[in-house]
């Protein structure tokens, strides 16, 4: 990862860390690792792509805990909206 992108990286781990549903940080670790592969295989921008995938899950800092782990199918609908 890059400079620029680890500044974006290190601005987003507080909202990564509030997600509780799964473990945001490895997920979007993994996800920018996939990324980089694409982006070396395929045509496509990293200095959008790249934040696009660091910034994907950080919405979740603002959906209430006891929702994020909730398995109640209307509040599940609720929280996907909300992480948005």
């Amino acid at each position: 990862m890059e400079g620029v992108f680890k500044k974006i990286w290190k601005l987003a781990i507080p909202y990564l860390k509030k997600g509780k549903r799964k473990d945001f940080l490895l997920h979007t670790a993994g996800v920018i690792k996939a990324m980089e592969l694409l982006l070396r295989q395929e045509k496509g921008d990293p200095n959008i792509l790249i934040p696009a995938v660091i910034l994907h899950d950080t919405g979740w800092s603002k959906v209430p805990r006891d929702l994020q782990r909730s398995n109640n199918k209307s509040k599940v609908e609720k929280v996907m909206k909300l992480h948005l």
